[in-house]
């Protein structure tokens, strides 16, 4: 076998470093898409679903530009649903609360106006706790991202 020169071991190592940051890349959103069907089931276990829009608001995408994936959720309601709110900020909106007060209890008119007033009240001097999927999903895909990379570099060493 012929030696090679400087010039062409940089070039070889330059095409390596590529190959290896492709794999991994696609490793992260293989892992990422895991992440989001994991959230979607913890959101239904912890029984923070009401519509749905927020446990199916759980995505995932690969992100090229800076060099891995997320996992978001892309419900308008996803971060007081998943942070919560804390105690003495502002109310929520009522008109959101109505559609909660008439879809969860039935109630309609004016009486699920009156509820959704003191619900509003309630949230802005106590707060919520928040589902805290994100956080949870957090410590899940850790070692499910670290098992993906690692069998793709398995994988790229045959």
């Amino acid at each position: 076998m012929k030696p090679i020169s400087p010039a062409q071991y940089a070039a070889l190592m330059t095409r390596n470093a590529a190959v290896v940051e492709d794999r991994v890349q696609d490793a992260l959103a293989r892992a990422a898409g895991q992440g989001a069907k994991l959230a979607r089931q913890q959101t239904r276990e912890v029984d923070r679903v009401d519509t749905g829009r927020f446990a199916e608001g759980w995505k995932s995408e690969a992100r090229d530009d800076v060099g891995g994936a997320a996992v978001y959720n892309d419900a308008q309601h996803a971060p007081y649903v998943d942070d919560g709110r804390r105690a003495g900020g502002a109310p929520p909106p009522i008109g959101a609360l109505v559609r909660w007060v008439e879809r969860r209890l039935g109630l309609g008119g004016d009486h699920a106006w009156a509820v959704a007033r003191t619900i509003s009240r309630r949230i802005a001097a106590r707060g919520i706790v928040g589902a805290q999927i994100a956080k949870w999903l957090g410590d899940k895909l850790k070692p499910i991202a670290r098992a993906e990379v690692e069998k793709e570099l398995r994988e790229l060493v045959r």
